[in-house]
């Protein structure tokens, strides 16, 4: 544990688990839905790459990198899919934002761009375009 590269993995471990921390944090302070999927889809995967890498270096077997690259790249790749496949539902069953930062929130009848009443959001293929 003497060379430089050991102390640089390890604070880089130390990097990936404040980004864990702090994505946590962001899932208790944020007041919706959609803020709380951005810290946890961007805390969570940039902390878990350092998280890994560091310690697949650590460790220093070559097939032990190559897995860790291997789960990270998976990660990068489904991570955000997955936010963004949750956040798609959410506004498409009407969840909607909070609008200011002291946690009014919007009103549901209303769009957030136009005063008139929301209408509901269609699914192109849903079973309500289908008739018996």
């Amino acid at each position: 544990m003497s060379s430089f590269f050991d102390y640089f993995f390890i604070a880089l471990m130390f990097f990936g688990l404040f980004f864990i921390a702090t994505a946590a944090v962001g899932v208790y302070r944020f007041k919706d839905l959609y803020t709380r999927l951005h810290a946890t889809s961007k805390g969570v995967t940039f902390g878990f790459a350092a998280l890994v890498v560091g310690v697949a270096f650590l460790l220093g077997d070559q097939g032990d990198i190559a897995k860790a690259l291997l789960a990270v790249s998976f990660q990068f790749l489904t991570a955000p899919v997955a936010a963004h496949m949750i956040g798609r539902a959410a506004l498409r069953k009407g969840v909607r934002p909070v609008r200011n930062p002291e946690g009014e929130l919007l009103d549901p009848d209303k769009d957030i761009i136009s005063p008139e009443p929301m209408r509901p959001l269609r699914v192109r293929g849903s079973a309500a375009d289908r008739t018996p």
